[in-house]
């Protein structure tokens, strides 16, 4: 309780708990903060451990409105799987922390997206005047690109037989409250062979490369593409 010397008494609430995740994202759930909700988890469907300091502040009165609430709470999560969790991929094996306040919500850590390990910065505005709804910065390790549609990536118009090898991939992916999906992806070709026969191009592993698209998304469909590029000591492409 505090500033009870005056007419505006608070209560603030701070508490910690330590066990599953599930339990952690119910609690949360509850009316009428339905965070997880709000980020698109299902409570029942999660699994993994968790260590979370909550925060409650309102004002000490008979009626208290839920925008009245100041509310926090701050998580490290470990061995995080959720089916379908993120782009409706697999999320395994997780160590994320976790941070949700009244105007949004932060996930930083490392995943199995499935099965390519990934680093990943996700930060959700609740707020509409907020500059965009979701933002979410991927870092992935693909070992072998011939299994990108396992990220659900077309990777037409090559053909298994055009590319091949490993890469580092960035994908940074902004959604906003209305208006299209914007993707953009930078990739490193160092350690990949790519073959491009209408022009008769080779490059081998070793020799060094990187590749950027921009693509605006929306019903998933790519509605534009207004900027690609492929760059190498021997070739460069610019769309």
């Amino acid at each position: 309780l505090t500033a009870l010397s005056g007419d505006h008494e608070k209560i603030e609430i701070r508490t910690s708990m330590k066990g599953p995740f599930q339990k952690a994202m119910e609690l949360i759930n509850l009316e009428p903060m339905v965070f997880a909700s709000e980020i698109g988890i299902d409570p029942e469907k999660v699994d993994g451990e968790t260590r979370v300091e909550l925060a409650f502040d309102f004002p000490l009165k008979e009626s208290v409105e839920w925008g009245e609430v100041k509310f926090s709470a701050d998580a490290l999560v470990e061995k995080v799987n959720i089916p379908g969790g993120l782009f409706e991929l697999d999320v395994n094996d997780g160590m994320l922390n976790l941070a949700i306040d009244n105007s949004g919500m932060d996930i930083k850590g490392h995943m199995l997206l499935n099965n390519f390990p990934t680093d990943i910065k996700w930060r959700q505005n609740f707020l509409a005047d907020a500059s965009f709804q979701n933002q979410y910065e991927l870092s992935v390790q693909v070992k072998d690109v011939k299994s990108f549609t396992d990220l659900g990536i077309d990777v037409r118009p090559f053909s298994a037989d055009m590319i091949s090898g490993q890469m580092p991939l960035n994908l940074k992916v902004t959604q906003n409250f209305t208006g299209p999906t914007k993707l953009e992806a930078n990739a490193s070709l160092d350690e990949m062979t790519v073959y491009v026969p209408a022009i008769n191009w080779y490059k081998s592993i070793g020799v060094p490369g990187k590749a950027l698209a921009v693509f605006y998304i929306e019903n998933d469909v790519i509605v534009e593409i207004p900027e690609f590029s492929l760059e190498t000591d021997e070739l460069e492409l610019v769309g």
